[in-house]
């Protein structure tokens, strides 16, 4: 019953993290889009669209985010897992408890971060063309972040907690 469960809960969670890391590709595309027009614009034209930097800093912050905790999920840090490699079972285990603690600890304290900054700067009012305010370029990309690496944090230490037992 609780291997069925935490199957399930795979599979959903990784069609969430896919479908993420699908948004954050075309985002990126659409990025690369606006550089480029908007450097056409204003080095042929001499007539840039100041809105368009507003969105790039807006789409640039969100695809960080993103790409971020989906690395994170994909084990994609490549020194941590080459230390990781040449230790035994039990060390990794260990380690692996160790960092998402530390992980989940920090995202808990980026979410409460991010919640006071995210009050403070939606008292300003919208700048640079954008019909809203920075705070959901800047808090609320870092609320968003924070609360998926502490998903994924909880989702590591539960399955090692798991194999540990022989559970999983």
């Amino acid at each position: 019953m609780i291997k069925q469960t935490i199957k399930k809960i795979d599979l959903i969670f990784n069609n969430f993290l896919d479908s993420l890391q699908l948004i954050a590709s075309l985002s990126l595309g659409f990025l690369l889009s606006l550089v480029v027009i908007q450097i056409f614009l204003r080095y042929f034209f001499n007539s840039p669209i100041y809105w368009f930097e507003e969105l790039e800093a807006v789409l640039f912050v969100w695809i960080n985010s993103i790409a971020i905790a989906i690395v994170y999920k994909k084990k994609g840090h490549p020194v941590i897992m080459f230390f990781l490699s040449k230790q035994s079972i039990k060390i990794k285990n260990l380690m692996g408890i160790f960092l998402n603690l530390l992980t989940g600890f920090c995202a808990i304290v980026m979410c409460r971060a991010s919640i006071n900054l995210f009050k403070l700067q939606n008292q300003l009012l919208a700048t640079g063309g954008l019909p809203f305010n920075r705070a959901y370029y800047y808090a609320l990309p870092t609320f968003v972040f924070s609360l998926l690496l502490l998903i994924i944090s909880i989702y590591f230490i539960l399955n090692l907690i798991l194999s540990i037992k022989g559970e999983r």
